[in-house]
């Protein structure tokens, strides 16, 4: 198997913000700008709120939260095999 180089395993960054962190401080701050906040405001609630989606990104096992409490198999090939199908 060929190993590519680390660029095209990445996203393309941008100030160190992804693509997907762009459009989303883009719509915080029209979204603020919609509610009459003040616009250093908004872009600060802005980068707050990408900054923290990317750090709970980063730190939380999200699927670990919500599957926690099943103790069951993910595979539907484990399932078929049990009911002998």
């Amino acid at each position: 198997m060929q190993n590519f180089p680390r660029f095209l395993k990445q996203n393309p960054t941008f100030f160190g913000f992804e693509l997907t962190d762009l459009f989303m401080l883009l719509m915080l701050f029209q979204i603020g700008s919609f509610l009459g906040i003040e616009p250093l405001v908004a872009l600060i609630a802005s980068f707050g709120v990408v900054l923290l989606i990317r750090f709970l990104l980063k730190s939380v096992d999200l699927v670990g939260l919500v599957l926690g409490g099943r103790n069951k198999t993910l595979s539907w090939m484990d399932e078929l095999k049990e009911k002998g199908l």
